[in-house]
């Protein structure tokens, strides 16, 4: 693995490929007691579901709703959209502010390449912005945090996976 650090002049944003649910929850864990912890917390995922299985894909967005929002202690913002590179993607965290700003009636999430500029926007190079879109189409998540918070371990949260 090698380290890529995102920085901005303003703020510094840091984003992680995760495998499972179990290791965010690790890295989580490091960060301190915190108040603003989940306002600085982003993640977002893929939900392996077609928005045609109306009963089945309602029950999956709640499901990941209550378990993001018990993850993070929080009841956080949830949204999802239909992406054309992913699927359906779900965020949860401030994040949700970017992708539903709306550009000709469509959230930024569901415009071609919308993931992939906000991901640039938020200071990935091309090549990380396109690892994360892969990593998401493979059913792996992406933690994003505001570097900004006392108590954060780099080693969870500054380094890009490539595998």
């Amino acid at each position: 693995m090698a380290a890529i650090p995102i920085n901005k002049k303003e703020k510094s944003i840091i984003i992680k490929i995760y495998d499972t649910i179990a290791q965010i929850e690790h890295a989580l864990s490091t960060l301190t007691q915190n108040e603003d912890s989940a306002l600085n917390t982003s993640i977002l995922g893929r939900i392996a579901i077609s928005e045609t299985e109306n009963l089945k894909f309602k029950a999956s967005i709640e499901k990941e709703k209550q378990r993001w929002h018990s993850i993070l202690q929080s009841d956080g913002p949830f949204q999802y959209y239909n992406t054309p590179e992913i699927g359906i993607l779900f965020s949860v965290g401030p994040i949700f502010k970017i992708l539903s700003n709306r550009v000709n009636s469509k959230a930024i999430a569901e415009l071609s390449n919308g993931i992939y500029g906000v991901l640039r926007g938020l200071g990935a190079s091309e090549f990380q912005a396109t690892t994360y879109i892969r990593a998401l189409q493979n059913d792996r998540y992406i933690l994003i945090q505001r570097e900004s918070l006392n108590g954060i371990d780099n080693n969870y949260f500054s380094t890009l996976y490539e595998g």
